[in-house]
């Protein structure tokens, strides 16, 4: 396997998308404080974007009238522009094309977040549509979709339409896979996923149905208000094709081929939770619907952002703080390995920034960690190099052992080259998705950074509960 990376140090945007998953600049320049004591959310918010809309929420037993209710969806609709665009930092290289995740234990978790998240709280995620089942499972009032890669916001855009547009759920995959859809082929909602997956094959995928199933998201996402320039949409198309091009059969895939094969996207839809049965937010029509309706309603907010920026969580948090709104759940996927990893400026910033989200004792992390041994991980403080720094990190599976080979210049000129060796557990070489998922207390993991007793990403994985949610 190779993969590539480069980053400025210190300047680097950080690794915002996991290897499981895939992370989300105008006018927040405030760095957020550290964590306060015993991990406690922060008093002091960063600066927050000038004039963000605020939306009042109708009271559940008043029926607004059609003129209101057009006037609220255009508002919100105005907020999600704003947000969108205020709050997305530039975009930054990741080593891989995330158009669909590659985690098939996603589901792990999905049967705790249904019972135990609170309701109407605020959803942070990160990558591609995993982030569906858990706002379906968590029934969030507010999502932002955080990625580093802005091809991540453009692709929830495409989603976002797809959703508005979509009559049933096999209307949905058919709009997204660029295909033609007679509503003969509509998913019944007592349908299971095999069947929603077997109507989506009904109808036909031509050229001319890409170009005609295209131009009416496009036209959809024009209307949105999100600041979109002309590569931008040539990048939109391009993400569709590739929906167009690898239809079910889509995968995970590396920038640079590394040999595994990743479940293909009906895999994915499909998967099943530890109960044996599909879970994820296309297996109901309840989840599908329930995601449409945030959809339509504007409430999932994708943003191009690194994790440890100091613009776009800094933003979300004291966006979040000034509606009164608390922090439910936070898909991090495995980013933390990144971080931990020495990109600069490193795991520190990011808890930093998750110190001034507003929490409450059952704000949880969503995590896929790697399992039992574990994925071989860059060796603690591999890429320290200092500031001003430009390196090319490169890694390759040989002989059952992970080669890491690090090369570039300091920021005096002076070449750099280091190399290191990590064996690759046994049970990984074979596995296509060697993480599982997990859940972890945020408040427990900030109070573990601010005593010092989270410095490594081993700490973090064993901070996270794999099983046994309920005990």
């Amino acid at each position: 396997m190779n993969r590539f990376a480069t980053r400025r140090f210190p300047e680097a945007r950080l690794l915002g998308a996991a290897f499981g998953a895939a992370i989300f600049f105008a006018a927040c320049t405030a760095s957020p404080p550290a964590p306060g004591p015993k991990g406690g959310t922060s008093e002091v918010a960063p600066s927050t974007p000038a004039s963000v809309v605020t939306i009042p929420t109708a009271s559940a037993d008043t029926k607004p009238s059609v003129a209101k209710e057009a006037d609220d969806q255009e508002a919100r609709r105005a907020r999600f522009a704003q947000l969108t665009n205020d709050l997305s930092e530039p975009d930054a290289e990741f080593f891989s094309d995330n158009l669909i995740s590659n985690e098939t234990s996603y589901l792990q978790v999905a049967d705790s977040l249904s019972k135990h998240a609170r309701p109407d709280g605020v959803y942070l995620g990160v990558g591609p549509e995993q982030n569906f089942t858990y706002i379906a499972r968590t029934h969030p009032k507010l999502a932002f979709i955080v990625d580093i890669r802005r091809q991540n916001l453009l692709l929830h855009l495409l989603y976002k339409a797809a959703f508005e547009e979509a009559k049933s759920r096999s209307h949905f995959l058919s709009l997204m896979l660029g295909r033609s859809h007679a509503d003969a082929n509509d998913s019944a909602a007592t349908d299971g996923i095999d069947a929603v997956l077997a109507d989506v094959g009904k109808d036909s995928a031509t050229s001319d149905s890409f170009a005609a199933t295209h131009a009416l998201l496009m036209k959809r996402i024009d209307g949105y208000g999100v600041n979109l320039s002309a590569e931008d949409k040539k990048h939109i198309d391009a993400l569709h094709k590739a929906f167009f091009d690898g239809q079910l059969g889509l995968r995970f895939s590396l920038k640079e081929n590394n040999g595994r094969t990743y479940p293909t996207l009906s895999e994915v839809l499909a998967e099943k939770g530890p109960d044996g049965k599909p879970g994820g937010f296309l297996a109901t029509e309840d989840g599908f619907r329930e995601v449409q309706t945030m959809e339509k309603e504007h409430r999932i907010i994708p943003v191009v952002g690194d994790f440890a920026g100091d613009h776009a969580l800094p933003g979300v948090a004291a966006y979040l703080a000034k509606e009164n709104l608390v922090v439910s759940a936070f898909y991090v996927s495995n980013v933390e390995q990144y971080l931990f990893a020495g990109f600069s400026p490193g795991y520190r910033r990011f808890y930093e920034n998750v110190a001034t989200l507003p929490l409450d004792a059952t704000s949880t992390f969503i995590r896929s960690v790697p399992g039992s041994g574990g994925t071989p991980a860059l060796p603690p403080g591999f890429l320290e190099i200092g500031a001003g720094a430009t390196i090319r990190l490169q890694t390759v599976d040989s002989g059952g052992a992970r080669i890491f080979v690090a090369t570039g210049t300091d920021s005096a000129g002076n070449a750099i080259s280091k190399r290191a060796v990590v064996p690759i557990p046994p049970q990984d070489l074979a596995s296509t998705s060697a993480f599982i998922s997990g859940l972890a207390n945020m408040r427990a993991a900030l109070s573990a950074y601010s005593a010092g007793q989270l410095s490594s990403y081993s700490r973090v994985q064993l901070m996270t509960k794999t099983e046994g949610w309920e005990r």
